[in-house]
């Protein structure tokens, strides 16, 4: 019996302890990428070890959900679990014309809109508090500029 009442108690003590995550908010974000160009593109996503990790095709005009996650916000901080390790990209427009899109280590990082860097996603539908739509924007300029 006494060792039930130590158990018990102990038990007690570890439930009554459990971190409190009643101010933790989740903020859920889809990433849509939309091809505003007069040509179909194909995009691949590659590793650092150069192994392809995701291809998506886009038609003219039209856009297409590429991944979806979520921020949580606590009072211990955020943290985003969207996140993987690519570093470079291909943007290949449907008559052979290419933009090759690095970052991190690698050389030629193109910051001209460039799809691997989060801050060229820009928001444009906000669902509700919870939920945020970002897009990121294959432009006529981009096809302009790709070679």
């Amino acid at each position: 019996m006494k060792k039930l009442l130590i158990l018990v108690s102990f038990f007690s003590i570890i439930i009554s302890c459990k971190r409190d995550d009643s101010n933790q908010k989740t903020i859920l974000f889809r990433f849509f990428i939309k091809n505003e160009t007069s040509k179909n593109v194909k995009i691949s996503f590659f590793y650092p070890n150069n192994e392809l990790f995701k291809e998506i095709s886009i038609n003219s005009n039209d856009s297409i959900l590429v991944d979806e996650g979520s921020l949580q916000i606590a009072p211990r901080g955020p943290s985003y679990n969207l996140t993987y390790s690519i570093d470079s990209a291909i943007i290949d427009f449907e008559d052979g014309k290419k933009i090759i899109q690095t970052i991190g280590i690698r050389s030629n990082n193109d910051t001209i809109n460039n799809i691997l860097l989060i801050n060229n996603y820009k928001r444009y539908e906000m669902v509700n508090p919870n939920y945020v739509r970002k897009q990121f924007t294959v432009t006529t300029q981009d096809y302009l500029r790709a070679k």
